[in-house]
C-alpha cells in the first residue's frame, strides 16, 4: 500500500492484516487501531499529525506479526507525545512480547451529566461502546450503537458501566442486570450508592458467576470531561485489574479501596466533607460581605491561610474572584444541591450504622434542604450561599 494512502484506509487495510494474522481476539484487537483512528480523529485539524501517523501505520503494514505490536507501540506512543499526552503500556502482553493497551467493549448504562463526557473518554481511549438511556437522544449525542434495554447493552459488552442518578434506580437496574448475567461477566457502578447496596449487588452477581465492582468519582463534569476523576473502588482484586485499563481512561487517580462496598464509602467520606466544608464556606462568606470585606480579597487571604481548602478553590460563592467558579455563572451547575444533598444524607446514613452522631453534617444537610426549598435544587451547590446569605 502506497504511503500516501488515507488514514482511513491505511487502518483498515491494517485490521484486515491484523485479523488474518490471528491477532483480533480479546487483548490483541487493539492491533486494529482504535486507539490510533480515535486519537488522530481528535486532532484531525492537525495535518502534520496525520501525516506522522498514515506514514508510521503503512510501516507497520509491512512487518511481521511478532513485530506488528512493537511498532503499533511505538507509533501510538510517537503521535501522542506529538500531542503532549502519554499512555500506559501496562494492560495486555503481545505475542511478541511487548505491551498493548488492552481495548475493551462497554456498555455505559446512563449516558447523562457525567456518563456523556465518560463515554467520550472511553471512545477517545479506542473502547468500544454501547449505549443505554431511557432518553435515546442521550445515546444519540454519544454518537454509538445504542441498545434498548440495559440488559441487551450488556449483553453485548464486556464490561458494564452503571452511571445513575438516584439509589433507587441503580439497585433495580444493578438487580436486573444480575438477574441476566453471564457467568464471567462484568459490572461496574460508578454511581454514588450506599455501601449496603454495594455488597447486596455482590452478593446478587456472585451468585449468577458473575462480578461486580463499586467504583464511585469525585471531580463532577468538569473532570469527566478531562478524564481527571478519582475513581474509589471496591471489590475483588482480579476484577479490579481487568477493569483498570478501562478506569485509566477515566481518571487520573485509580484507587482500589478494599473489599465490595468499600469504593462507595470512601466516596461518602468525601463528599461529608466537601458538603460541610461548602456550607462553611458559604457561611463566612456572608459574614465577609455583611463586614464589607471585599471579595477578592477574602478570597486571596483565605487561600493563603488555614481556611484554604480545595472546594474554597473551585466553589468560593462570591463572584469575582475567580472566573472559573460557578458564582461567576448564576451558579451554573458542576455538582447541584439536589446531588449534594442526596450524598449527604446517605453519608450520615452511613455514620448512623456506625454509631457515629455527624452533627456537624446533619446541619448541613439542613442548609441544603433549605436551599432545595428556596428552589434551588438544579444550581451548582455553592449556591447553599443564597439559602444562608439571604441573597
Amino acid at each position: 500500500m502506497p504511503v500516501d494512502g488515507s488514514f482511513a484506509e491505511i487502518t483498515r487495510e491494517l485490521g484486515r492484516r491484523a485479523e488474518a494474522l490471528g491477532l483480533n481476539r480479546p487483548g490483541y484487537h487493539a492491533v486494529r487501531l482504535h486507539v490510533a483512528r480515535e486519537r488522530v480523529r481528535r486532532a484531525e485539524r492537525d495535518a502534520a499529525l496525520e501525516v506522522a501517523a498514515t506514514v508510521a501505520l503503512t510501516r507497520i503494514i509491512a512487518l511481521e506479526p511478532a513485530a506488528i505490536a512493537r511498532a503499533y507501540d511505538e507509533a501510538v506512543e510517537r503521535r501522542l507525545r506529538v500531542r503532549g499526552a502519554s499512555v500506559s503500556n501496562r494492560h495486555g502482553r503481545s505475542p511478541g512480547g511487548s505491551m498493548l493497551v488492552a481495548m475493551t467493549c462497554v456498555a455505559l448504562i446512563g449516558i447523562g451529566t457525567m456518563g456523556l463526557p465518560m463515554g467520550r473518554n472511553l471512545r477517545a481511549a479506542g473502547h468500544e461502546v454501547i449505549g443505554f438511556d431511557v432518553d435515546p437522544g442521550r445515546a444519540a449525542l454519544l454518537g454509538v450503537p445504542c441498545a434498548d434495554s440495559a440488559a441487551r447493552a450488556a449483553a453485548a459488552a464486556e464490561m458494564t458501566i452503571l452511571s445513575l442518578p438516584s439509589v433507587a434506580i441503580v439497585e433495580q437496574v444493578g438487580l436486573d442486570l444480575a438477574g441476566s448475567a453471564a457467568r464471567g461477566s462484568l459490572v461496574v457502578d460508578m454511581s454514588t450508592s450506599p455501601p449496603a447496596l454495594a455488597r447486596r449487588l455482590a452478593s446478587a452477581f456472585e451468585a449468577a458467576g458473575a462480578h461486580v465492582l463499586d467504583a464511585p468519582v469525585s471531580g463532577g463534569p468538569r473532570g469527566a470531561e478531562d478524564a481527571t476523576l478519582t475513581i474509589m473502588v471496591g471489590g475483588e482484586a482480579a476484577a479490579f485489574e481487568r477493569a483498570l485499563p478501562v478506569f485509566e481512561a477515566l481518571g487520573r487517580l485509580v484507587v482500589h479501596v478494599g473489599a465490595h462496598g468499600a469504593g462507595q464509602a470512601a466516596k461518602l467520606c468525601n463528599n461529608l466533607v466537601a458538603g460541610v466544608t461548602m456550607v462553611a464556606v458559604s457561611e463566612t462568606c456572608a459574614v465577609a460581605r455583611r463586614e464589607g470585606i471585599e471579595p477578592s480579597l477574602l478570597y486571596e487571604i483565605l487561600t493563603a491561610s488555614t481556611g484554604d481548602s480545595r472546594v474554597l478553590r473551585t466553589r468560593y460563592p462570591l463572584p469575582g474572584a475567580d472566573d472559573r467558579h460557578p458564582s461567576n455563572r448564576d451558579f451554573e451547575p458542576m455538582f447541584a444541591v439536589d446531588l449534594i444533598e442526596k450524598d449527604l444524607e446517605l453519608a450520615i446514613g452511613l455514620a448512623h450504622e456506625h454509631g457515629v452522631e455527624p452533627d456537624v453534617a446533619l446541619q448541613a444537610l439542613a442548609a441544603y434542604r433549605r436551599a432545595q426549598q428556596a428552589g434551588l435544587g438544579a444550581l451548582d451547590y455553592s449556591a447553599v450561599f443564597r439559602a444562608i446569605d439571604g441573597s
